[in-house]
């Protein structure tokens, strides 16, 4: 009978999380417009290589970027939520 149990050891080590996660929103001194997320990989202890794309321009761009530079940038996460109120959506769409 084949076995397709696969050992512990053998288990690829994952590396730290990524600090930055495609669809998020990132601003801050090092770009002239707010730029979207598209990939992110690691290089290196502390450097990230982020592709970004412009949202006025979209022009992609490869970017590395150190822990430093990062803490320089303000992330944000377009996740969308359903705590608004309810009745100004109502409201609104009356209207």
């Amino acid at each position: 009978m084949l076995s397709l149990e696969v050992p512990d050891d053998s288990l690829p080590m994952t590396g730290p999380a990524p600090p930055l996660q495609p669809g998020q929103l990132v601003t801050g001194p090092l770009f002239e417009e707010p730029m979207r997320v598209v990939t992110v990989g690691s290089q290196g202890e502390d450097t990230w290589v982020a592709g970004l794309v412009g949202t006025r321009s979209e022009r992609f761009r490869n970017v590395a970027l150190t822990q430093t530079e990062l803490a320089q940038l303000t992330i944000a996460d377009p996740a969308l939520s359903y705590d608004g109120d309810g009745a100004l959506l109502r409201l609104g769409i009356q209207a």
